[in-house]
């Protein structure tokens, strides 16, 4: 039996990573949790539906456990933070451009080169979302869905569309930044104008509603709050 309990971090990709995960092991008691991230787009993989996307969740988690070696008992928290890339918008604020060589986004529209198909992408993962928004627990183990709009870039750094290079030189500027200043970071995202507060399932009924997907928004500021308030119990 490990002497700490592990939080596990859901992100989507290295760069969200880089940003947070040195934070949140500052942030959490560190004496008590240790920090595990796993890397995953579930809720826009077109093989993911309402049906089993808990599952796949699940898998995620059961994975990490097994590569890290510990047990399920030793899970603390898992928390998941999801990018909305605009998954709630009206099809009206969908831009076709056929030349368009990928998504891009601002917080009055999307464009696209396939507008059908990012209809259709849309729907799949809000519906994913959905299901897993105010979801208590898998597996036994509490779970924390976490909104990011339009992705994390947006809330981080207030950049969309950036590139691989920026994503990783953003990443490296805003560890460096809070890394030694966990409170900062913790108001920075709790207290915000772009943080959204208030009880779980009412910060997702927020983010569903006209342009606030692709808006500047989160409720991560849940991680800091009862009853998780930084992993404690």
């Amino acid at each position: 039996m490990r002497s700490k309990k592990v939080v596990l971090i859901i992100v989507e990709g290295p760069s969200d990573e880089t940003a947070l995960r040195l934070i949140l092991e500052k942030a959490f008691d560190q004496s008590r949790v240790f920090v595990q991230v796993v890397h995953g787009d579930v809720t826009s993989d077109d093989k993911s539906a309402p049906s089993n996307i808990v599952k796949k969740v699940n898998e995620l988690i059961k994975a990490n456990m097994r590569r890290n070696r510990y047990a399920r008992s030793d899970l603390l928290l898992v928390i998941h933070l999801m990018d909305t890339d605009g998954a709630y918008i009206s099809g009206d604020a969908i831009i076709e451009v056929p030349s368009a060589r990928r998504v891009l986004y601002n917080v009055t529209q999307v464009i696209a080169s396939d507008k059908c198909a990012l209809l259709k992408r849309n729907g799949r993962k809000a519906a994913n979302m959905d299901r897993l928004a105010t979801l208590p627990q898998i597996g036994g183990v509490p779970y924390l869905a976490v909104f990011m709009s339009c992705n994390l870039d947006h809330v981080l750094h207030n950049k969309v569309n950036s590139s691989d290079d920026e994503k990783r030189r953003d990443a490296f500027e805003f560890a460096k930044k809070y890394r030694s200043d966990i409170p900062a970071f913790v108001d920075f995202i709790s207290n915000s104008d772009f943080s959204v507060v208030g009880e779980r399932g009412d910060t997702w009924d927020y983010i569903r509603k006209d342009l606030r997907s692709i808006e500047r928004h989160t409720n991560m500021g849940l991680c800091f709050a009862a009853p998780y308030a930084g992993g404690g119990e």
